[in-house]
Formats: C-alpha cells, sequence, structure tokens
C-alpha cells in the first residue's frame, strides 16, 4: 500500500526523485529509492524531530511541511502524525507546490495504513 502510493507521487510530481515513509527513530516503513542507508534514514528522522521540537517550541502551531532546499535537491517532509512522515526529495527543477498538493491528497490513505 504504502510504495504503490510513493510510486504514484514520484509518477505524478515532475521533478520527484525519491519518497520515503519514516517513523521518529528513522525506520523506513517503506521507500522508492533502493538502497537507501540507514545512517541517511536516520538523518531524515533527526531533522524531522527538530523541526517538531522548533515548531512547538516556538508556538507556530501545526505545521503543514517543512521544505529543506540545498543546490542539490529539495525534500519536502510532511508529518503524517507525531511519529510519522513522508519525505520527497525532489530536483532543484522540481515543482514544489504540485509536490504539497499531491502529498496533501495523498495523506489520508496513508495515515489510514500507519
Amino acid at each position: 500500500m504504502f510504495k504503490e502510493t510513493l510510486n504514484q507521487l514520484i509518477d505524478t510530481v515532475r521533478g520527484a526523485e525519491a519518497a520515503f515513509i519514516l517513523n521518529a527513530e528513522g525506520t523506513q516503513l517503506a521507500s522508492t529509492e533502493v538502497g537507501l542507508s540507514d545512517e541517511a534514514s536516520k538523518e531524515y528522522a533527526t531533522i524531522f524531530n527538530q523541526l517538531i521540537s522548533i515548531k512547538d517550541d516556538a508556538g507556530l502551531g501545526e505545521a503543514e511541511d517543512f521544505l529543506l532546499e540545498s543546490l542539490d535537491n529539495l525534500v519536502i517532509v510532511h508529518p503524517l502524525s507525531d511519529r510519522y512522515c513522508l519525505a520527497l526529495r525532489l530536483s532543484p527543477e522540481g515543482c514544489v507546490h504540485r509536490a504539497r498538493f499531491h502529498i496533501r491528497a495523498a495523506r489520508p490513505s496513508l495515515t489510514q495504513a500507519l
């Protein structure tokens, strides 16, 4: 179920390169990228946990998503719950707005499967 939804995101979002569902400890529940190291998964989880902590400490309310941008790619980290997140990696030319739309559309089926 997860894999199918993640593959749909990759197929429908221009510039999408990989998608992951991770828990707060960095364990992958699903991934479209073969060979994502445990270390990389833990780094994504660390970023997710830090962003949630900052959001809570700053009193920013409910987080829709977080955008991490580097010269090589963009990563949208979208909380599915307080324990799980979806990370979608895009090329620099990727369409962030379309990605956010499709992530929101996929969220109900992903959260139900959790």
